[in-house]
């Protein structure tokens, strides 16, 4: 399938030319001014992978239409290639600062142009890749964390999570087969992003679950809609299966009132998850809203995304031999090593020898499984019984957690 670029200029030839030097490896779009390609991009933005610019138009010039270009989310993706008859040291600054991420000069070079032109698209679908689930197209982990971390300190408007776990998917993969399996993740997919509007960030956290952002909502009302919203498309779509048939299942936080940090709005919509999951799946459930809440030591078993962003030291550690399995950011900066495996010493790897051991000896003993305690001015939370590390060894493994002071 060929690139589809947006050509703007409103001279029919210097298209023309446009269109002959880059040749048949790509469909063209066309407008003569910035007002008419903001009418297109409103239909046809998905299918468009770069725009050609020219500056100096009627009715709308390019700088007047980066301007509208960048306050449009959707668009940000794609990447913009000025044009100019201009001399470039007078209006080079100008053009990258309006938002132009490169340019060439008319007239026209055919070697310049097809090469910017390709490299722009490969450095644009490599950063794309970097932040998007491989599968569905959604947002990956990082790239959703960066979503939230920016919206929270950049718009202090209402917003809601919700985590969204596919019901009876096993059986989807057990039954029906890997591939038809990831067919369904697909399709849920796109039920999300048809749902929600297209200034929500919606990712993939893995496996068949899901997270999405609703930014600046107006009422618990308009949340509760999407997520029925898409509980009824998904179980309309699945109505094929018999049995056990795939449903999907919410837990809504919402900002600020059921939190201010990534951390608790995660871990409270992940609470209501669990709650819409008791209620008999296929529903979904706000943070209290009529259920026992779960305590942290639960919650935060197996979240590796919440382990990752605490203000907290996190390792697993074999309690007998010290020796260290994984460690989470805060651990791995003391270190200077972000390896998930590190085969190393955990003792070597901070200067606490010494609390380190007499901590582990204490856990070794069960005296702390699942309480917190205080060692040193810190409080530390085991978070899990001592269990067995792979099938080899049966090495003795605990999870815990120091929380700083401050």
């Amino acid at each position: 399938m060929k690139d589809t670029i947006l050509i703007i200029d409103d001279v029919e030839l210097n298209c023309k030319i446009l269109m002959e030097c880059l040749g048949n490896r790509y469909d063209y779009l066309q407008a003569s001014n910035g007002k008419e390609a903001l009418e297109i991009l409103e239909i046809y933005h998905t299918n468009i992978e770069a725009i050609l610019l020219d500056i100096v138009m009627p009715i709308m010039d390019g700088y007047e239409f980066l301007s509208e270009f960048k306050k449009i989310k959707a668009y940000q993706e794609i990447p913009v290639i000025a044009m100019t008859g201009e001399e470039l040291n007078e209006v080079e600054e100008k053009i990258i600062e309006a938002g132009a991420v490169d340019f060439f000069e008319k007239p026209y070079n055919q070697a310049i142009i097809r090469n910017r032109l390709r490299n722009t698209l490969n450095l644009t679908r490599a950063l794309k890749a970097g932040r998007t689930d491989g599968l569905t197209g959604l947002l990956n982990r990082g790239a959703f964390r960066h979503e939230i971390e920016t919206y929270l300190i950049e718009n202090k408007k209402p917003a809601a999570v919700m985590i969204i776990d596919i019901d009876n998917f096993k059986r989807v993969n057990d039954v029906y087969g890997h591939f038809f399996g990831d067919k369904v993740l697909i399709e849920f997919a796109n039920i999300m992003l048809d749902c929600c509007s297209e200034n929500s960030a919606i990712g993939r956290l893995g496996g068949d679950e899901f997270i999405v952002l609703l930014k600046e909502v107006e009422s618990t009302e308009q949340v509760k809609k999407i997520s029925n919203d898409i509980i009824n498309k998904f179980n309309k779509a699945m109505s094929q299966f018999e049995g056990e048939v795939p449903s999907c299942s919410i837990g809504i936080s919402c900002y600020p009132q059921d939190g201010i940090s990534i951390s608790e709005i995660y871990l409270h919509a992940d609470e209501a998850l669990y709650n819409a999951k008791r209620l008999g799946k296929s529903k979904s459930s706000f943070y209290l809203d009529g259920q026992k809440v779960l305590p942290k030591s639960i919650s935060v078993v197996g979240k590796e995304w919440i382990l990752e962003s605490l203000n907290a030291y996190i390792y697993i550690v074999d309690l007998e031999s010290n020796y260290l399995y994984y460690v989470n950011n805060k651990v791995a900066q003391v270190m200077n090593d972000r390896d998930i495996f590190v085969e190393e010493d955990i003792t070597k790897c901070f200067d606490i020898e010494a609390e380190i051991k007499e901590i582990n000896s204490n856990l070794l003993e069960n005296k702390h499984s699942n309480k917190i305690f205080n060692k040193n001015g810190k409080d530390v939370i085991s978070i899990s019984n001592i269990t067995k590390w792979g099938e080899s060894n049966c090495a003795k493994i605990q999870v815990f957690i120091e929380l700083d002071k401050e």
